[in-house]
């Protein structure tokens, strides 16, 4: 009987359950990695977009209430608005939590940055 033959014909009664059991919970941590990751670039995006549109509401209205409503409206209700005011133009930062924390290994909240020209 050939090597391969032996090898094949041997039998390991509940090996390949050790083994799936062994590499299952490495697999589900890699897929919650990668979901939380994939729900942290969304957010990050989401927070962008947010300070976009503030900006562009405090051009178009000159209102920060109306803004930062704008803002919560795009990413949410928990997202943090910050406005500073310079000459001619507004620095508008957002903070958006995320809400799928994976192993501490993300960070708590993504931030966004817009600048909006004042419609003097």
């Amino acid at each position: 009987m050939s090597g391969i033959k032996r090898f094949f014909s041997g039998s390991d009664p509940g090996t390949v359950t050790a083994e799936f059991a062994m590499i299952l919970p490495a697999v589900m941590a890699l897929a919650m990695l990668l979901l939380g990751l994939t729900e942290a670039v969304r957010k990050s995006l989401d927070c962008q977009d947010a300070a976009s549109v503030a900006a562009r509401e405090i051009f178009i209205s000159g209102d920060d209430a109306r803004a930062v409503a704008a803002a919560r409206v795009a990413a949410g209700e928990r997202t943090v608005v910050q406005l500073q005011h310079s000459e001619g133009h507004v620095v508008v930062t957002t903070q958006c939590p995320i809400a799928a924390e994976v192993f501490g290994a993300l960070p708590f909240a993504v931030t966004g940055k817009a600048t909006g020209f004042l419609n003097e």
